[in-house]
């Protein structure tokens, strides 16, 4: 619909646009959409496993038994890391849309946090 609008406005008629290619560009840009998230998803949670591996390093071996030839305790922890940090991503998502569909004056200041400013 917007496409239409668009290319009304620089004089090209509507007969050149097809509905099935707005609907295709349409599926395409959700696939894409989606894609990205699960990316990002896959990229924070390896990020979650990188941290927890880093806080076991130092801890002492305990007398679980060794899980895949590292110490269960230690295994436990970085499982753990990584589903929390899964949890916690997922509700932040939620909640900084939230945030930016009520304020969304915010938007320029929360691209300028994360460097895409």
């Amino acid at each position: 619909m917007l496409l239409r609008k668009f290319m009304s406005r620089l004089g090209i008629g509507s007969a050149q646009i097809r509905p099935n290619e707005e609907k295709e560009k349409k599926g395409k840009s959700y696939r894409m959409t989606v894609a990205q998230i699960a990316l990002a998803d896959i990229a924070f949670a390896v990020d979650s496993i990188l941290a927890a591996v880093a806080l076991v390093v130092d801890l002492p071996d305990t007398p679980m038994g060794d899980i895949g030839g590292m110490d269960g305790a230690k295994f436990i922890v970085i499982i753990i890391g990584a589903i929390a940090g899964l949890i916690v991503i997922r509700y932040a998502a939620g909640f900084f849309v939230k945030l930016l569909t009520k304020r969304p004056s915010l938007e320029k200041a929360a691209m300028l946090l994360v460097g895409w400013g």
